[in-house]
């Protein structure tokens, strides 16, 4: 967002902006882009035993340029059996285990909509994980996915960059005892009784970019709540039932809240929250369907020393700033994880006082501090790393949100939020970076 006037206060923010926004010449690690993704229906078959899966991918797409001729993908260490045009046309291809590349038949334009049919196995060493669980009340497996920041491309082909944004569809066969959770609305279920399997399909008719597509499918029991209009799920172990209320029961209130404060609808059919055992991280906003790890069930005693209330409302709080909009590449990611971070400020400001929320900005700031004196403290906006993963630390969550937090001092709350609810109305659906907010 631009901010107009020349008060000196302003001047002061923007002097201390100006070393955020230096970086250093980009590290390429993906390939030009020059189509655009507009919907992927994934099916997916697992073998449990062996921890793999088959897979159908119909990928529709249309050209950014005249003259398309080949088409290629992110796709690592899969078993492409064939590729095809929707009509059943065959199409050749290479693949060299981390790029798929397809070779048209002719010359496509800008004009022309294209579908791929893409058929393909793999025994998977990130993006989707075989999970078993195994406690004193409790033991399956879990099957579930995490692909931020560039780990889509382990379980399907795609172009594997934030930028992109996309509808799509998961399509999922599990054994009869499980069930499925997706983005977007549950469309319809039905069991085999051949196999002994179900088969959920769920569609996401609005665009999220590509790292947010995700599947979780295990043995779970459903608590269903809700925020006005908004169907809330909670999905935890069977044995959990009773514990689900201190770790989840102040979401429709979170949910409340966070309309109010940014001063726009949730935007979404649902919201729903499921745990998973071993997660690659505390928690993860897939769209419509957050993703948890399971440590964050506890009991009645621990629930005295610690809630779960800050990871909850940090994911909940994606669902506008990283979902609905989305740092168009990882530079920026501060525009996703910095403004999470601080709307655990807001909401614990809301909740239990501003003494605490007070106390927990002087967490940030140590927690920052502590971790600059160790480590190189690069640009909160920065193009030199290596990999996208070494994008996610305490500069884009904790210093981004102590500078969204000294912003708001500066202009005041009054404008601090009609700047929230101007970046989200203007840019929703889309993808962003630092110069648009």
């Amino acid at each position: 967002m631009r901010i107009t006037g020349t008060d000196d206060k302003i001047k002061i923010f923007l002097f201390i902006l100006i070393p955020i926004i230096l970086f250093l010449p980009q590290i390429i690690f993906t390939f030009p882009r020059n189509y655009n993704i507009l919907h992927i229906k994934l099916q997916l078959s697992f073998n449990l035993k062996n921890r793999s899966f088959s897979a159908e991918e119909n990928l529709k797409l249309t050209p950014l340029c005249d003259n398309f001729t080949a088409l290629n993908l992110h796709a690592k260490n899969m078993s492409i059996k064939s590729v095809t045009f929707s009509d059943g046309q065959k199409l050749s291809f290479s693949y060299d285990s981390s790029k798929l590349s397809i070779s048209l038949p002719e010359k496509f334009s800008t004009r022309d909509t294209l579908t791929f049919i893409i058929r393909y196995f793999s025994i998977p060493e990130k993006g989707i994980y075989f999970m078993p669980v195994r406690t004193k009340e409790f033991a399956s497996l879990q099957i579930y996915s995490h692909s931020e920041p560039v780990d889509a491309r382990y379980w399907f082909p795609c172009y594997d960059a934030p930028e992109e944004k996309v509808t799509n569809e998961i399509i999922a066969t599990v054994p009869d005892s499980f069930f499925v959770l997706s983005n977007g609305r549950l469309l319809k279920k039905f069991h085999d009784s051949r196999t002994s399997a179900t088969t959920f399909h769920w569609l996401q008719d609005k665009p999220h970019s590509i790292y947010l597509i995700s599947f979780a499918a295990g043995k779970y029991t459903e608590i269903r709540d809700h925020s006005g209009n908004t169907p809330v799920y909670y999905y935890v172990y069977p044995h959990q039932r009773e514990l689900a209320k201190f770790s989840f029961a102040k979401t429709p209130k979170m949910i409340r809240f966070f309309e109010d404060t940014f001063n726009y609808p949730f935007p979404w059919d649902k919201y729903a929250q499921i745990i998973t055992h071993k997660y690659p991280a505390g928690g993860m906003e897939h769209t419509t369907a957050t993703t948890l790890t399971d440590r964050t069930i506890h009991d009645a005693r621990a629930h005295l020393d610690r809630d779960s209330d800050e990871l909850v409302s940090h994911e909940l709080s994606h669902q506008w700033f990283g979902d609905l909009i989305t740092c168009k590449n990882w530079r920026d990611l501060w525009l996703n994880e910095g403004f999470a971070t601080y709307s655990e400020i807001l909401f614990t400001e809301f909740d239990k006082g501003k003494d605490e929320a007070d106390y927990a900005l002087y967490n940030d700031l140590q927690f920052y501090l502590d971790m600059a004196d160790e480590n190189f403290p690069h640009p909160i906006v920065y193009d030199g790393f290596h990999s996208p993963d070494d994008m996610f630390n305490f500069i884009e969550y904790q210093k981004a949100a102590l500078v969204l937090h000294q912003l708001r001092q500066i202009i005041g709350d009054t404008s601090f939020f009609d700047i929230l609810h101007q970046f989200l109305h203007r840019f929703a659906f889309q993808c962003v970076v630092t110069e648009d907010f």
